[in-house]
């Protein structure tokens, strides 16, 4: 007895068809979708292969029975050999390298906001640090304020190093005062131990005096203010070409006709009138 498959190549219908006994010529049949006449050679029919038996046996590893094919050469039940590829695929991942840890990023200060806040609680901010370098030369910034940088909580200015650098003196350490020592009268000849005074020398005109008042487009008069200082807030956004200077309080001119500052003036605008407010007193 054996089996033959068979597909009708008009309607590729499938057919099992089961051979008994040793028939020599060929079976034919009609297929009964769409009445083709097929034909089985009895030559194809293979017998069924017998079904093989389980093997029941004891785990060399947990003492358990359990079943198995005759070609499983196995001397461990499924579940040790399970926890052996676990344990395995464990110690590898914990022999492998770790990947080095990802540096942190490297802190921007130029994208950075801080907002400063002074004693009265009066708030001035956020603005640039390039901007808050200009403030601090022209001393609305005196290093006595607490500081938010990018929305953080207010700390005192000299945790921020990038701040403190233009104060040098939060960043010394106090030093001892010295004791007291009465100063001579004038005339009278200095006393054993006592240093001689110091000569104060007079003030000097600086070579960038304060001269240039200014009156911002959407701000208020202040000044006076050196030149120098009219060239930086010109190049960290804060002054416009509209902007006006004056030398006399009398006299104002706008930054892009006068011939020393229209090359520097910027020709993007939107950011000057934000910084403009933020400094209003």
């Amino acid at each position: 007895m054996g089996k033959v498959a068979i597909t009708c190549p008009g309607c590729q219908t499938r057919y099992k068809i089961t051979i008994q006994g040793e028939a020599r010529e060929k079976i034919s049949f009609t297929c009964k979708k769409c009445s083709q006449i097929l034909e089985v050679d009895p030559g194809l029919a293979r017998e069924e292969s017998p079904t093989q038996e389980l093997l029941r046996t004891i785990c060399e590893k947990c003492g358990s029975e359990f079943v198995k094919n005759p070609e499983d050469d196995s001397k461990s039940c499924y579940q040790c050999r399970i926890d052996l590829l676990v344990s395995k695929n464990k110690q590898e991942a914990a022999e492998a390298p770790k990947p080095a840890p990802a540096a942190a990023p490297e802190f921007d200060k130029s994208a950075a906001r801080y907002t400063f806040k002074n004693d009265d609680g009066l708030l001035l901010g956020p603005i640039k640090l390039r901007t808050a370098t200009v403030l601090i030369r022209e001393k609305r910034v005196i290093g006595k304020e607490e500081v938010s940088r990018d929305g953080s909580e207010f700390k005192p200015l000299r945790e921020y190093p990038e701040l403190v650098e233009f104060f040098p003196e939060l960043a010394v350490p106090a030093e001892p005062i010295p004791r007291e020592e009465t100063a001579p009268e004038p005339g009278s000849a200095p006393g054993p131990g006592s240093a001689p005074a110091e000569e104060i020398s007079p003030p000097t005109l600086a070579d960038d005096p304060l001269a240039y008042y200014l009156r911002p487009v959407q701000g208020k008069l202040f000044g006076p203010v050196k030149k120098s200082t009219v060239v930086d807030l010109i190049g960290c956004g804060f002054l416009c070409g509209k902007d006006e200077y004056s030398l006399d309080l009398r006299t104002w001119l706008c930054l892009s006709v006068d011939q020393e500052f229209k090359s520097l003036v910027p020709n993007e605008e939107a950011e000057v009138m934000d910084l403009t407010e933020t400094v209003e007193e």
